[in-house]
């Protein structure tokens, strides 16, 4: 390892290994002598660019030819995946087609013929039903609740007298059972 500059990092090493194939071993061991040269940030020392130079020249002729064959068979392999994996992406890009649930197919086979969910005279006087019992129920309970939290004053007279105290009920309505406090004048 050397550093060529304050930003410039240079490694050398070796791979040595046996080929795989037996045509290859004829030739004998596979020697790779590598200098990778990495250029840093210097604030950081993060890796801005990374270059490799591979020499085989240690090598015999078949062992040469083995690794540079078996490297392209790779590259070709690793390829093939990348482009399968980018077709992929691809189609997850483009939603799928999305079908009309409003239609159905008839059941009894034939593809021309398709029926929809009824939009009958039927189903609309139960949406309006439904919506009359709601607004009469929440007009009900309005009415119920407000009318039970009024609270009527009398108009103070000037003839109370002593017993100012004297309460009297007074029915407001036959038809419902609300009562009226009004305070006892003493002149009747």
């Amino acid at each position: 390892m050397v550093m060529l500059s304050t930003s410039v990092l240079s490694i050398k090493w070796t791979i040595q290994g046996k080929p795989k194939s037996f045509l290859a071993s004829i030739g004998g061991d596979v020697i790779i002598r590598v200098n990778s040269k990495f250029t840093l940030n210097q604030i950081s020392g993060q890796v801005v660019e990374h270059e490799e130079l591979w020499d085989l020249s240690s090598s015999s002729v078949n062992a040469q030819a083995f690794f540079w064959a078996s490297r392209r068979l790779f590259a070709t392999i690793e390829a093939g995946k990348d482009l399968a994996d980018g077709a992929k992406d691809l189609s997850t890009r483009f939603p799928p087609k999305q079908e009309n649930v409003e239609v159905y197919p008839d059941p009894s086979g034939d593809p021309t013929k398709f029926f929809q969910r009824d939009d009958g005279f039927q189903r609309d006087v139960y949406q309006i039903a439904l919506f009359l019992a709601v607004v009469y129920f929440v007009v009900q309970f309005l009415r119920t609740t407000l009318l039970s939290m009024s609270i009527i004053v009398p108009k103070p007279n000037s003839n109370f007298g002593s017993n100012a105290s004297g309460f009297r009920l007074k029915k407001k309505n036959q038809e419902r059972s609300l009562y009226l406090v009004e305070l006892a004048d003493t002149a009747n």
